[in-house]
């Protein structure tokens, strides 16, 4: 959340699912999308440090993974941009996140080789791969 004087902020939103993390004991969180959990696109940055603070803190407060989606921007997408910054908004959050990976259909021979896919298998057969980064 933004307050009157423009910072970001935590908000009791966290604490909730402290609360019930803490109780119900899980092995794996997943928050998707990440963009819906933070104070919105005004301060990306910032928004996304803080934004993984809240989740890294919660993984070690509950010794569990926070496995969180961040969707790849429209450029990247459309041009299968490969690297940790594809993702849509700032930089921060690749910087902050401890393990980057990216989801595109693999689509032609040439795609398949590069992810190490052997090129007898026709790209309509693979529905996606990770690409590594």
């Amino acid at each position: 959340m933004i307050n009157k004087n423009g910072q970001i902020v935590q908000t009791a939103f966290s604490n909730v699912i402290d609360q019930i993390m803490r109780k119900v004991k899980p092995s794996l969180v997943i928050v998707d999308p990440l963009s819906a959990y933070g104070a919105g696109e005004r301060l990306i940055n910032d928004n996304e440090v803080a934004l993984s603070g809240v989740l890294r803190t919660l993984a070690e407060r509950n010794t569990c993974c926070v496995l969180f989606i961040h969707h790849v921007g429209q450029v990247a997408a459309e041009r299968k941009k490969e690297g940790q910054y594809a993702g849509r908004g700032g930089t921060a959050v690749a910087d902050n996140s401890r393990m980057s990976a990216l989801f595109y259909p693999v689509e032609t021979t040439d795609e398949a080789r590069h992810i190490g896919l052997p090129a007898t298998i026709p790209p309509e057969q693979v529905y996606g791969a990770m690409w590594p980064l």
